[in-house]
């Protein structure tokens, strides 16, 4: 994306069409945004198409659409916002609803099974402890509680009934790996930890 820092590509596989999301940031403008391309032949590819002023995190598709929670950062704590977005074409976007705010919530990833959402936000504010969001169609409310841990870069799925998230957490002050964790309650308990180390 000419003139962006683009990072932290993410695919989305949608019927017979594959489209990547990628978050940017502008040195010049000093804003965040959020650009996509796709391809339907897996080798030429159509964009960028500006998707909006944030930061995409994880799409998914339920009910016919696509959904993303995307951020947006502040200059004070309170001023982040996560909000719900969907689209029904994978390029344009719309609100939906405002996820979590404060505690400078951000990268948050959603689970959709059945008639429900679950969705697990990061904190750099507060005791920066995930946050465990659920809410139902149409999406428009979402319920919180603080989870057990520290787990940044949240990638959730739902398996056999179960919940599992995996993400950077600290063994110790400053020392960092990616574990599996599986949701019992309000407590994520450490399945294994993956060779890592680092912004892993």
């Amino acid at each position: 994306v000419e003139g962006w820092d683009a990072r932290d590509p993410k695919l989305l596989p949608w019927g017979s069409r594959l489209f990547l999301y990628t978050q940017c940031w502008s040195p010049s403008l000093r804003i965040h945004a959020s650009f996509c391309f796709y391809t339907d032949d897996g080798a030429s590819w159509q964009g960028p198409f500006k998707c909006g002023d944030y930061v995409f995190w994880r799409p998914h598709i339920y009910g016919g659409k696509a959904y993303v929670a995307a951020y947006r950062s502040g200059e004070k704590a309170e001023d982040w916002e996560v909000h719900l977005l969907e689209s029904g074409d994978g390029v344009n976007w719309r609100y939906v609803a405002t996820m979590a705010r404060g505690d400078k919530v951000n990268e948050t990833d959603i689970v959709f099974e059945d008639d429900k959402a679950w969705a697990f936000a990061r904190r750099e504010g507060g005791s920066r402890r995930l946050l465990m969001l659920e809410s139902t169609p149409p999406f428009r409310e979402w319920r919180s509680r603080e989870l057990s841990r520290v787990v940044q870069g949240p990638a959730a799925i739902r398996l056999n009934g179960k919940t599992f998230v995996s993400g950077r957490f600290f063994v110790e002050k400053g020392v960092a790996r990616t574990g599996l964790f599986l949701l019992c309650g309000d407590r994520l308990k450490l399945v294994f930890e993956f060779p890592s180390g680092g912004d892993c």
